[in-house]
């Protein structure tokens, strides 16, 4: 599944919240942990014509990752290489994903330092649009980290019918094997904009009955196929945006993690992932697990059914 897993830490005990998950993914594959610091232009000094970090805070982070990297160690059960570079944050992390090959990163959303999500473009904004390698997006909380195994038994990957989307289900079904969960395959029917009255309009209520159940022999399909040695419920749920309709799944089955896909190759992707993937990290306080498709576009039209839902995303 994952061979080379990368955590940015930025010295937050938040940050430091993604380290279990990233232990609990690298344990289902017998994958390599990475952790890197990145030395950011707010501590570098002026030293003659040259600028170079300040030796005391390369040391300190330094020293940091390396205890951080003895507490996985110990739980992995192989050593775990560090690194702190200096540089932009962002573009210095993406660097060392594609010059390290690491295909998974994971990292909170909420941090106090770097990583810190709470506004538009922060670094933890930008690694989630511009990595072209899978990401975990943790939600941090307020108190100290739990090395306790997170435990993904209940995984919801959305679904609009097409392969890309799909791609979503080889990771989710290789953690649910790993932990003898279940994956919840979600299909999502858009209803029609209602009347003023707030009742939906009778053209628009017949197409999304008909959606509902073309959505329901899709999904139903999709767990016949994969379903073969992990348990695949299959779930179709109708609303006025399918991030609604993820975020709503999520708490009633109680998901512990939601793996879904997104396109990768486009200008938009850039500046968004997305309506539904952004509603979806910042409506869902669960680990949310984000595949690019970097593949051109689908040359090859699907059955009219997946078309149908996947006009639903748009």
């Amino acid at each position: 599944m994952f061979r080379e897993i990368l955590v940015p830490l930025d010295g937050s005990v938040q940050a430091e919240q993604a380290l279990p998950h990233a232990v609990a993914i690298a344990r289902t594959s017998n994958a390599t942990v990475r952790l890197l610091h990145v030395v950011g232009d707010e501590s570098r000094v002026r030293d003659g014509n040259h600028d170079k970090a300040d030796t005391e805070v390369l040391a300190y982070f330094n020293e940091y990752l390396g205890i951080q990297a003895r507490r996985v160690s110990r739980s992995l059960s192989k050593s775990v290489p560090y690194e702190v570079l200096t540089g932009d944050p962002a573009s210095t992390i993406l660097r060392y994903v594609r010059d390290c090959g690491c295909d998974l990163v994971v990292l909170t959303t909420h941090g106090q330092g770097w990583l810190a999500a709470a506004r538009l473009g922060s670094v933890a904004d930008e690694l989630m649009r511009q990595a072209m390698v899978p990401v975990l997006a943790v939600r941090a909380h307020e108190s100290n980290v739990s090395w306790q195994d997170p435990g993904y038994r209940r995984i919801l990957v959305p679904l609009d019918g097409s392969r890309r989307a799909e791609t979503a289900l080889e990771p989710a079904l290789a953690m649910a094997r790993a932990s003898r969960g279940r994956v919840i395959a979600l299909a999502v029917v858009k209803l029609p904009q209602p009347r003023a009255d707030g009742a939906l309009p009778t053209h628009g209520a017949d197409e999304a009955a008909e959606e509902h159940v073309r959505a329901q022999n899709y999904v139903r399909d999709v767990a016949a196929r994969v379903g073969t040695d992990v348990l695949v419920n299959p779930v179709v749920r109708a609303a006025l945006h399918p991030g609604l309709a993820i975020a709503d799944a999520a708490s009633q089955f109680e998901a512990d993690l939601v793996v879904m896909s997104t396109r990768g190759r486009s200008r938009l992707v850039r500046r968004r992932l997305g309506s539904t993937a952004d509603m979806v990290l910042r409506g869902v306080n669960l680990p949310v697990l984000i595949l690019k498709d970097v593949r051109e576009p689908e040359t090859v039209p699907r059955a009219t059914a997946d078309v149908a839902l996947r006009e639903a995303w748009r």
